[in-house]
């Protein structure tokens, strides 16, 4: 069944609201919609003859007939999301409102060649797909999210810098004719940005801001609800801000970007150089002896007990980033700010100065100062994105959720 194309928007919106809020009545779908009750009616009739939508019950009476409660299908249709991590490869499988049925973490080399890498996310798609033993046909697409610069036209993630030998790789095209399902490709910042604005701290928000902390720095921007993308990738690359003119040489070519300030391989760098400087901290106990392996999460961890080393080194990444999303709030006055990313989680020491530094140098805080916040979804908050992104498109057309179940 093809829709008239004059109702192709009402529908979308039908489906985010039965997501957002359902189970619903025709009439409540109406009023929440500013549509005719014969328009909702009409929608949500196709919506039970496709099988994206169910009967949920019956509502209270107002006088009448108790109405009929409507709501998404969960499983007429699942989706699959793959993160590409520095550290491991991520793939969940889900409904129809994000909640993940089945999942696979593989943990990974950076230094893999790229048909390694390649080979892990395909496994991992296989497994969880495998594993929910759903006819190909149930799912409505494979969401990728990699770190790095990405050809959205073409589907080719260009590079990743802290995955070396990954490069101008056409994972779409490879991921597609691997399993013969729909593939998109969405960066792993803008990824955290979607899952949020879809599933965690950004639902309700129509403009905000997502920072990727981790072994990299990177954000994704939501616009009137919408993804910044321009559809031909490099937005939001927020890691290589110049942060301090004097700071050291970026392989970019910059001097002093936020990713080699503030990163966790810039943490564990400056704790590194303080345990070697013989200056008295906590942090060689917690490496077992072993400055080397110390890490973002043992200096996070160090400052918690009171660590003035670690609280210094996490108070200075925290201005930096300070600094670039102040940057960020001064161009796009967003509603809200998301925090994201293993080095996001450091706690008070690296969090407050963050938002200290931001209420400080953001202009435009005199007539809107944006909630700061931390990821709701952590470690899903990417994987989760890839889900929406997919979910995204299927609504946007929602004959694709008809075809895809049929």
């Amino acid at each position: 069944m093809t829709a008239d194309s004059r109702i192709e928007n009402p529908r979308m919106r039908v489906l985010q609201l039965l997501r957002q809020k359902g189970p619903l009545a025709k009439i409540q779908i109406a009023g929440e919609l500013a549509i005719s009750p014969a328009l909702a009616g009409l929608i949500c009739k196709e919506f039970l003859q496709m099988g994206v939508v169910t009967v949920a019950g019956t509502g209270e009476s107002a006088g009448g007939r108790r109405p009929t409660l409507l709501q998404l299908n969960e499983l007429s249709n699942v989706v699959v999301g793959c993160d590409l991590g520095v550290t491991h490869v991520t793939s969940v499988l889900t409904n129809l409102h994000g909640r993940v049925i089945e999942r696979c973490r593989i943990e990974t080399d950076p230094r893999d060649d790229s048909g390694t890498t390649l080979r892990h996310i395909q496994e991992s798609i296989q497994d969880v797909i495998s594993r929910a033993g759903l006819p190909t046909a149930s799912i409505l697409g494979i969401g990728l999210s990699v770190p790095g610069l990405i050809d959205l036209p073409v589907g080719v993630s260009v590079l990743a810098p802290n995955l070396p030998n990954w490069k101008n790789i056409p994972i779409v095209r490879l991921v597609k004719e691997s399993f013969g399902i729909p593939v998109s490709i969405i960066n792993d910042a803008w990824a955290l940005a979607l899952g949020e604005h879809w599933f965690g701290a950004g639902r309700g928000h129509q403009d905000l801001v997502a920072v990727n902390i981790g072994h990299g720095i990177g954000a994704g921007i939501i616009l009137d609800g919408r993804l910044y993308s321009r559809g031909i990738g490099g937005c939001g690359e927020i890691g290589h801000v110049t942060v301090n003119e004097n700071g050291p040489r970026c392989p970019c070519g910059s001097n002093g970007c936020l990713e080699l300030m503030a990163s966790g391989p810039a943490i564990s760098a400056r704790a590194i150089q303080a345990i070697s400087s013989a200056v008295p901290t906590s942090l060689e106990t917690l490496s077992g002896g072993h400055p080397l392996k110390v890490n973002a999460r043992m200096v996070a961890e160090a400052a918690d007990r009171g660590d003035d080393v670690a609280t210094a080194i996490l108070a200075d990444a925290g201005r930096y980033v300070g600094i670039a999303v102040a940057m960020v709030v001064n161009l796009l006055s967003p509603e809200m700010v998301i925090l994201g990313g293993g080095v996001a989680r450091s706690g008070a020491a690296f969090f407050d100065v963050v938002c200290a530094t931001v209420e400080r140098r953001a202009y435009t805080t005199i007539v809107n100062k944006p909630e700061i916040v931390l990821s709701e979804l952590e470690d899903d908050a990417s994987v989760l994105g890839a889900v929406a992104l997919v979910l995204e498109r299927a609504f946007r057309s929602p004959d694709s959720l008809f075809h895809a179940s049929a």
